[in-house]
């Protein structure tokens, strides 16, 4: 039954994105380009309509209604905010109308859903929190990685890519689990992304657009919750923290990132600009599908790295996967420094042979 989950995923959102990108093209309603996005050229958006249709109709061919309902919590924030997304894609909203939307479904989902982080589990040595501070704490981690997730959706085929290794090692451990929900959705999710990439491989017919990246870092920040929990009462590894810290890095970093670089240079975080990582990979020569083979690697090698050294423990883990991302935007950081040099310098050189044969 799960292959048929994901089958009917894939060939539905197979079909579905054709006809959106018609639709999209024949309303004019297009994603132009501007000295903040990175494409030359008119593209449709609203991808990520397709990606959630095609994951409530294979869910409802294939999960029981009793599944279905256990959740419906879970699933009506994940409507909220599949709604947020077209209605910011349509027109844009202003920060705090998002947040509105953003706050209700991290509410169903925490004290409804009860999808929450009930403390650190032991990292740092931080045990169980109150249930007012975990209550809390669940909500803005879940509206953090869903503005997080949005953010890393800037290229082609990032976001799907990242979206495609969550869903499919979360699917995997939900296996190991028996917990046959949160199987069953991200196998699906995994089907509608391999759809999409498709369409979203550079260049692009179509983006997934805010309706795609927000419900999706909706989706996965629940995964990456529930698993946590389920492996304390089910251990299937010693290490549920670091690893849903690792499948997540590339959105967690590169949001620390450029949070902490707009600070430091006297501006609001939320200061919209080019200096997210996969601009950085861009601007040294690399193009979109080598910018993302790039950072999903990374992303791979730090899920390897937490598998191969889960002795150590979530805490040093969690700091060990901190330094490594640290290194690798580094690298690339001071990389991109001496790419300047060399095109600025090979600019004067230029200009000098021009003057010189102009004399």
């Amino acid at each position: 039954m799960l292959l048929i989950a994901i089958s009917i995923a894939f060939l539905f959102a197979l079909a579905l994105f054709p006809i959106i990108i018609r639709f999209v093209r024949s309303i004019d309603l297009l994603d132009q380009p501007d000295k903040r996005k990175i494409h030359t050229y008119n593209t449709p958006s609203l991808g990520g309509i397709a990606i959630f249709c095609s994951i409530c109709v294979s869910l409802i061919f294939t999960v029981s209604f009793s599944e279905i309902v256990s959740y419906k919590f879970f699933l009506a924030g994940m409507t909220i905010i599949f709604i947020l997304g077209i209605r910011d894609d349509i027109s844009s909203l202003y920060a705090n109308q998002k947040f509105i939307y953003q706050l209700l479904a991290a509410f169903l989902a925490v004290y409804f859903a009860d999808i929450r982080l009930i403390g650190l589990y032991g990292v740092f040595g931080i045990g169980e929190m109150n249930e007012l501070l975990s209550g809390l704490f669940s909500m803005f981690v879940i509206i953090g990685l869903i503005n997080a997730f949005n953010l890393i959706d800037g290229i082609d085929g990032l976001a799907g890519s990242v979206a495609l290794v969550n869903s499919i090692v979360f699917g995997v451990y939900f296996y190991l689990l028996g917990h046959v929900f949160f199987l069953y959705v991200s196998m699906v999710l995994a089907g509608a992304i391999i759809a999409f990439l498709l369409f979203n491989w550079h260049p692009s017919k179509i983006f997934m657009g805010d309706t795609g990246s927000l419900l999706i870092g909706y989706i996965l920040i629940s995964m990456a919750i529930v698993f946590i929990n389920q492996n304390v009462v089910q251990p299937v590894t010693t290490t549920s923290v670091s690893l849903s810290f690792a499948l997540l890095i590339i959105p967690v970093y590169d949001t620390i990132r450029v949070i902490l670089l707009r600070l430091s240079q006297g501006r609001s975080p939320f200061y919209p600009d080019k200096k997210h990582i996969h601009h950085i990979l861009l601007k040294q020569g690399f193009n979109h599908s080598q910018s993302t083979l790039i950072l999903v690697t990374f992303n791979m090698l730090v899920v390897l790295f937490v598998f191969q050294f889960d002795f150590l423990g979530d805490t040093t883990l969690l700091l060990s996967i901190g330094i490594l991302s640290f290194l690798f935007g580094l690298f690339f950081d001071l990389r991109l420094i001496r790419v300047m040099k060399n095109d600025k310098k090979r600019a004067r050189e230029n200009q000098t042979l021009h003057i010189s044969k102009s004399a």
